[in-house]
């Protein structure tokens, strides 16, 4: 099933789209996809802390080396990326007094063995970590909170955590795109944020920001229009060579944002971020909708990963980047030569309000918390 919905005269990237497969062994939120240096795939569930199973060729899961993240239950919303050396980074937030006011972060190893963890911020009044942009390489690892919950997106508040368990932050972002649900890109020594003007409003926006995270200006914006209506969730992000590929939502001027009424989308972008093409991978009707979109790339295989009614749902994409230059062009791109993509507390005694350092050793010799396997 190939749903191309828009590309000028030239030849597409993106040449096939497999008909959606649903894993329906296991019910969760932000399914995301990851293939390791071995070329094993892997399936990540938001769900029970967050799980993680390796999956065979037809990405079915293996429930028998089922792995369980953290012992965090109630975790809301997730971010997880690959590190530059194979380990993974992962966000989650959770509630401790007002809705949404916590978010704890997570280091792993490439065997998903816990090195580090750390609450970022616990309990703190005003401040949302929903829908974070996580971002894992060489000079940035961290994650961009919306600042003050304003709908805006002028804003943005960094925690850098390495696999030390150094937590550094709050950091002010200025001129942030609109970061909930939205990504980020090491582009030389620069870091990029990647996020439209507003909820569910074009331009899809890109903002620079420099080792010391101070605001550069805009790399440009992009109007993305899917299906003619509004773009959001602009969160799956990779650079392959001279192209930028992003998985997204789309639904209707008319529909209420509040509403699942979207359908899953992936662009394609130039080197000068404008877009070649546009390509639908879902088709939800009467209300229903895909959600929290990620992608993977490896070689000239993709995988588009979704939700939608709380069931993991994926799609292979067979690409043609031989108009992509050269794709073992550095960190900046994003994903390896062989197109592995890498993404893009109680550290400090439990202190909360926005106070936070130390550094929090792994927890595993002690016992405290490991990964369980059911």
């Amino acid at each position: 099933m190939l749903l191309l919905m828009f590309s000028p005269a030239q030849a597409a990237v993106v040449t096939q789209v497999d008909a959606p497969i649903i894993l329906d062994k296991r019910a969760g939120t932000w399914a995301r996809t990851f293939v390791d240096s071995g070329g094993q795939w892997w399936f990540f569930l938001g769900a029970g802390g967050g799980i993680v199973a390796a999956v065979d060729e037809s990405f079915e899961f293996k429930e028998d080396d089922l792995i369980r993240l953290t012992d965090r239950q109630e975790l809301q919303d997730h971010g997880i990326v690959q590190c530059p050396n194979g380990d993974y980074l992962h966000v989650g937030s959770y509630t401790q007094q007002d809705f949404n006011d916590s978010a704890h972060a997570y280091r792993y190893d490439a065997e998903w063995n816990l090195i580090a963890d750390a609450v970022l911020e616990a309990g703190v009044q005003g401040a949302e970590h929903n829908d974070m942009t996580v971002i894992c390489s060489p000079e940035f690892q961290g994650v961009v909170f919306r600042e003050n919950g304003g709908q805006g997106g002028q804003k943005g508040r960094w925690f850098g955590f390495d696999a030390q368990g150094n937590v550094s932050g709050p950091t002010t972002l200025e001129n942030t795109p609109q970061v909930t649900g939205g990504a980020a890109l090491q582009m030389g020594d620069e870091m990029w944020l990647f996020g439209t003007q507003g909820y569910q409003q074009d331009p899809l926006q890109v903002k620079r920001y420099d080792k010391d995270l101070a605001y550069i200006g805009e790399q440009g914006s992009v109007t993305l229009s899917p299906d003619g209506g509004q773009p959001y969730w602009t969160q799956g992000l990779l650079k392959a060579g001279d192209y930028y590929l992003l998985a997204h939502m789309g639904r209707g001027q008319g529909q209420n944002f509040n509403a699942d009424t979207g359908n899953v989308y992936l662009s394609v972008l130039d080197a000068d971020l404008t877009l070649l093409e546009q390509t639908r991978i879902s088709d939800y009707q009467s209300g229903d909708a895909g959600m929290r979109p990620s992608l993977m790339r490896d070689g000239d295989r993709a995988v588009v990963s979704w939700d939608a009614n709380l069931k993991p749902n994926l799609a292979l994409l067979t690409l043609d980047l031989s108009g992509a230059g050269n794709l073992d062009s550095g960190w900046e791109t994003g994903d390896t030569g062989s197109g592995n993509s890498d993404g893009g507390g109680e550290g400090c005694g439990g202190c909360g309000g926005g106070s936070v350092g130390g550094l929090l050793a792994a927890l595993l010799a002690a016992g405290l918390l490991s990964r369980r396997r059911q």
